[in-house]
This record gives structure tokens, sequence and C-alpha cells, in this order.
């Protein structure tokens, strides 16, 4: 059985495997230990803690094996960002150029630094270990962490928002970083990477005080602006259909996109239901495959079928034993995934059209 549970102390070593095997541009996974442990404390802190409104709450939590109590992933939220020190973006714009000569108002892209202070909720974090990428563990991982939310709404703010990873070649060359942030600051993407991880890294050293216009920009820069690496692809259709659209913003190192969505109307919180624990049974149970957790602030999510009573929820042991439920407790479930197809790359709210005139 496999189940979603908060990170804790003990797992220190398998969070170091996982921040070391997952490649650069995993941002808030720093290698550096007593980083890690400072995010394990951090999020014990925000799990104990009693929580009105949101505030600098960061929240972890690990997918672990119960038949080895191997930890495999991880994902996390931040209940508010931009608190400790503001969260930078670029934002894509457009502004007219009016031509005498042509009679024609142009629209002309550009790049735009932009800071938010007290900002949203962000979802971070995600990182599955590539041999159990499979069987649907990483949908499991990411949206049982809708479920919590759902379950104490106000811990979080009315909007979530997610960083996508952008472009970064094989060769972990990232062609945005070389032709952009690179002048302002002579490191490689790797190196950069090291000193954000030791946590003394100044990000306003790398912007640019002016507005950058795009069409001036070297065109390997130009083709990977709001381009998202292979691997978050599948991460990024998943919250397409959970609601999320994208936004103007993009990351100021990677070019990566950022997507939004208004926390009440994400798909699994929105549908998800509640209700009480009827029986707990050994006997099979026939239906599809739910995900389905507890309600407490031990927190617990797993795959699992159930059956639906007028008396409440029939449940499997098996299931109840990972989710650590009795009967006459209370659970939230909900259907994986929505019938919705995400779009490839679906347009912003603001219809904006990048330089080549196609949708970001």
């Amino acid at each position: 059985m496999i189940v979603v549970r908060p990170i804790d102390v003990n797992d220190i070593y398998a969070f170091i495997n996982l921040s070391f095997t997952a490649r650069a541009g995993m941002t808030s996974m720093p290698k550096d230990r007593g980083m890690l442990e400072k995010k394990i404390f951090d999020s014990e802190k925000a799990f104990a803690k009693d929580v009105q409104q949101p505030g600098n709450e960061n929240y972890l939590f690990v997918l672990e094996d119960l038949s080895n109590n191997a930890i495999e992933g991880i994902c996390g939220i931040n209940a508010k960002t931009g608190i400790d020190q503001p969260k930078y973006f670029f934002k894509i714009q457009n502004i007219e150029h009016f031509s005498p000569i042509l009679s024609t108002t142009p629209n002309i892209p550009l790049l735009r630094v932009i800071s938010y202070e007290n900002a949203p909720s962000e979802i971070c974090s995600l990182y599955l270990l590539p041999e159990f990428r499979k069987e649907g563990l990483g949908r499991l991982l990411s949206l049982s962490r809708f479920l919590f939310a759902a379950s104490y709404l106000q811990r979080f703010d009315t909007t979530i928002y997610a960083e996508m990873r952008g472009f970064i070649d094989k060769n972990q060359i990232c062609p945005f970083w070389e032709g952009m942030g690179r002048h302002f600051l002579n490191l490689d993407y790797t190196s950069l990477m090291h000193f954000r991880d030791l946590g003394n890294f100044d990000v306003t050293q790398v912007l640019p005080k002016h507005p950058l216009y795009i069409s001036l920009l070297p065109k390997e820069v130009q083709e990977v602006i709001g381009k998202i690496h292979s691997n978050t692809w599948p991460a990024y259709h998943m919250l397409i259909e959970e609601g999320f659209y994208l936004t103007d913003d993009i990351d100021i190192f990677d070019a990566g996109p950022k997507i939004e969505a208004i926390t009440k109307e994400i798909r699994s919180i929105k549908t998800s239901a509640i209700d009480i624990i009827a029986e707990i049974t050994r006997n099979p149970i026939e239906s599809i495959r739910y995900i389905v957790s507890n309600h407490r602030l031990d927190f617990r999510a797993c795959y699992s079928t159930l059956q639906k009573d007028p008396k409440g929820i029939f449940l499997p042991a098996e299931s109840a034993e990972a989710l650590k439920v009795k009967v006459g407790d209370v659970i939230r479930y909900i259907v994986p995934s929505s019938d919705i197809p995400a779009h490839p790359l679906p347009l912003r709210n603001s219809e904006f059209l990048n330089f080549n005139g196609n949708a970001l």
C-alpha cells in the first residue's frame, strides 16, 4: 500500500536522496542537508500550528511504500509567498508602437520585472523518483495535497499558483539563463542553482533595471520563453485538468511559465466529497479507484476502492489501516482525474500572444 503523509524528521535521509537525485532547476529542493532539515522542521511546525488564516507556513508531504517504508516522492504547499522577501518574475507585456510611415500600431512584446509581496499560496517541490513514475503515483502525490487543502481552506490563500520548470537541455544548460541572466552574473546554470541552495543569493543582482524587448533577444532565448521542461509536462497537464490556467508571468531564471487557479475552483477541492465510515471490511469491494484521505492534520491519503451506502462509506481494511481511520471517522475522496482533456497549451486570461504570434 502506498500512502501520502506529512514529512517528519525520520525522513531526512530519504529527503536528502530525493534532493540529490533531482537535477538542477528544482529550486525548492536544495542540495544542502542543513537547509533540508530546516524544511522538515518548518513543515512539522506548520502542521502543528493552530492556523486561522494563511501565513508563512510550508507543508511538505512524502509518498511512502508501507510494505518497506521506502520514501519514493515528495510534494509541498506554501500557504503564502513573498512574505520574507518579494517573489520576482518577468511579466510578458505588449506595448503599442505607432508607426506614422506605415500608419500602423503594432504590439511590441517585452519582458518587465515584477515583484509580489504577501502573495498567494504555491504548490511546489513535486518530485517522484524515476522508477516510480507509473501506476498513477505522481497523480496521487500531487492531488492528495488538494484534499488536505479542501479540509483546511482557512490555511491557504484564495488563489494557488505553481511555477512550471522551464527548458533545460540534457547537458544542464539553460538557454534563457545563458542569454539573459548570465550577462548580469557570470555563472553557469548549475553553479547558479548551487548558490541559490546555499541561501546567500540576492536575486535582484541578476534582474535588469529596464524592460527588455523580446524581439531584440537572441532567437534561442526567444524560443524558450514559456517553454516547459519535458519532465514537467505530465504535471502541467494534470494541473490544467484541475482548473489551473497560464498567466503572463515567467520564471526569471529558466523562463518557465507560472500557472494559477482560484483555490475553491480547483477540481479536486470543488468536487471532493466527505462522508463517515460506516463499515471497514476485509471483503473485496468492486468500484473505481478513488483518492481517499482522512480528515485530520495527521494527514494520510491513498488510492482505494469504496462502497457508498446510505449509512456511510464501506472501506477496505487495508485502506483504513493506511489512513489510520476507524468506523465513525470522516474521510474525503475524489475521482483521480476529470473527463476534461488538457489543452496542449491554453491561452492565458489576457489572450496574450507571444512574439511569434502563437499562444503561450
